[in-house]
Parts: C-alpha cells; structure tokens; sequence
C-alpha cells in the first residue's frame, strides 16, 4: 500500500517512465516476498506456545530473502541492465 501511495503521488506532480526491468525483476521480487511473509504468519499463528509471533528464525529468513533482492538488484545495476 506504501509503494502504491507514494508512486501514486510522485506520478500526479510528476509522470514517471519505468524500464521493464521494474516490473519483471523489482515488482516479482517484493511480491513473491510478500507471498512468503504471509505464509510465515499464517504458520506462526497456527503455532504452538508462542502463538502470533514470529520467531527469530522467522525474521532471518525474511531478512535474508530481503538481503537476497538487494543482491540481486545489486549486480544488475551495476552490469547496467537497470
């Protein structure tokens, strides 16, 4: 929701123009992080004792898949595919 607002704002001052790169690497990668955030709640509220919380394992994946995209869009910008 964050994303679509302030894209949504800077496009009505200002039009802007995106490379396909955007939505075949960017778009993909926040989405399938997001599929899997909401499978890991989805788990950790069916949990046992701690029920409704993530774990510390939990996060690290999180925080690694997200480390993962940064890589990702890392090395392709600096190969100048954008």
């Amino acid at each position: 929701f964050n994303l679509m607002l302030v894209m949504g704002i800077a496009g009505a001052i200002a039009p802007i123009g995106l490379e396909g790169a955007v939505f075949s690497r960017d778009y993909m990668a926040m989405a399938c992080i997001t599929l899997l955030m909401v499978f890991l709640l989805i788990w950790a509220l069916r949990g046992g004792q701690n029920k409704g919380t993530l774990s510390t394992t939990v996060g690290l994946i999180l925080l690694s898949f997200y480390c993962l995209y940064y890589y990702i869009l890392w090395t392709s910008i600096a190969s100048g595919a954008s």
